[in-house]
């Protein structure tokens, strides 16, 4: 039996020695692992900046491409610029009497634009009707 409990104990004082490098090797990973968390969120806060940073940046430019589409619409459709493109429009195109029909509708329009500056018209057919408002 002495051969048998010599090799108990040197079985033992093994497991000892491994266990204790079991457990230092789960606190490096529990330490590696506490590391790799602080990088995440040092990760994710920088990300978080950027993301911030390219919403304003988004949202200025959209303001800014807003007010010069605007502009340019405003002046685009401004009444005299669409009564001149309807007198284009009209000018030697169709019979005699289309034709003096279209210059009696531009003649309307230009009458009721002077009437109320602030409207908007269409022509649709042979009338000239408000245009409906966008609510």
């Amino acid at each position: 039996m002495g051969y048998e409990t010599t090799m108990m104990k040197q079985y033992e004082k093994e497991l000892k020695g491994h266990s204790k490098e079991l457990i230092k090797t789960q606190r490096n990973l529990v330490a590696a692992q506490e590391e790799l968390l602080k990088i995440q969120r040092q990760l994710l806060e920088k990300r978080e900046v950027e993301i911030t940073a390219v919403q304003s940046t988004a949202q200025q430019e959209i303001k800014s491409f807003a007010s010069v589409l605007e502009k340019e619409c405003a002046s685009a459709l401004a009444p005299k610029k669409i009564q001149s493109a309807i007198v284009a429009a009209s000018e030697d195109r169709g019979t005699l009497e289309e034709r003096k029909e279209r210059k009696q509708l531009v003649i309307e329009l230009k009458e009721k634009a002077k009437q109320s500056p602030g409207t908007h018209y269409i022509i649709r057919g042979n009338r000239v009707l408000e245009a409906p408002r966008d609510s």
